[in-house]
């Protein structure tokens, strides 16, 4: 597999021939089960469902966590979070909003590279609606994630500022729904609910960290 082609978009292909491999021998496993049982002696048996549960009920976890570890490299995270984290939240309250920021354009741009490497995958390898459902989600969930650290590491916002970041958060998500087809997007609201809790007040803040803890970092957490 070569994993050095963005083309194609780092061997996906071939990682998900192999993949539906993994997943057809567990599938087929999955139904020997039952013969297996009544063919091999009583104390034979703890061995079966040891193997069950170290190799095969394990093989869709592998999936999810193969597809999780690939999309690293579908988009420049690195090179976004660069650009978002750049950007300053700072302005005065006499500026004012008046389109999105600049790293949002190479957002757009690197969607729009990325729906065309899809497409091209798509049809060499008959991916199910499902699948490309699948592999958007992942990519989707790490680009807000993306912004949302990088957002995270501002050391002044101001209230233009902010809503400077609202502005972008609606563009880039306007941006990744129409590519994606997804509604709602993963993390979104979780980003969401990250750049409203900007405007509360100490007393209010304690009980919000304690309601959101599962779905944020601590990094995000303590930023605010």
């Amino acid at each position: 597999i070569s994993l050095d082609n963005a083309n194609t978009l780092h061997g996906l292909q071939a990682r998900l021939v192999a993949l539906g491999g993994l997943r057809e021998l567990s599938t087929a496993l999955q139904l020997a089960r039952p013969a297996l049982m009544r063919v091999l002696p009583p104390e034979k048996l703890p061995r079966l469902d040891d193997f069950y549960a170290r190799s095969v009920t394990e093989s869709p976890e592998l999936y999810r966590y193969a597809l999780r570890l690939a999309s690293v490299e579908w988009l420049p995270y690195e090179t976004l979070w660069s650009k978002a984290s750049g950007s300053s939240w700072n302005a005065s309250a006499n500026s004012s909003v008046v389109g999105p920021s600049a790293y949002v354009d190479r957002v757009r741009e690197e969607l729009k590279l990325f729906v065309v490497r899809l497409d091209t995958i798509t049809v060499e390898a008959h991916l199910t609606a499902s699948l490309q459902e699948r592999l958007w989600a992942e990519t989707a969930a790490r680009l807000v994630d993306t912004v949302l650290d990088a957002y995270s590491r501002a050391k002044k916002v101001s209230d233009t500022g902010q809503l400077q970041r609202k502005l972008d958060v609606g563009e880039i998500s306007s941006e990744l729904s129409a590519a994606s087809g997804l509604r709602p997007l993963p993390r979104m609201d979780a980003l969401r609910t990250w750049l409203d809790a900007y405007y509360l007040d100490e007393m209010s803040l304690l009980p919000w960290v304690k309601e959101n803890r599962g779905i944020l970092a601590k990094a995000h957490m303590q930023a605010l």
